[in-house]
């Protein structure tokens, strides 16, 4: 997941499968390489958030994207 947006409404969330890791001294130490589909992949690269992302093991994207349209709404 990543938030983004003036008043952090915006968001990208996807569903992977993490295949790789890395170890570069120069990079972020949490370094993975994640396999998304396309759409996602595309939606990522055209739409930008900031230069982080959250991730989570398991399937979580259903329920991020219900609890952010329940925080969007209040």
């Amino acid at each position: 997941i990543r938030i983004g947006g003036v008043e952090l409404n915006e968001r990208w969330i996807a569903q992977g499968q993490i295949i790789g890791n890395g170890d570069d001294p120069h990079l972020c130490r949490t370094q993975v390489t994640v396999e998304l589909d396309d759409r996602a992949v595309t939606d990522l690269l055209d739409h930008p958030l900031g230069n982080h992302l959250a991730l989570a093991t398991g399937h979580h994207a259903e329920r991020l994207e219900r609890w952010m349209n329940l925080a969007i709404a209040s």
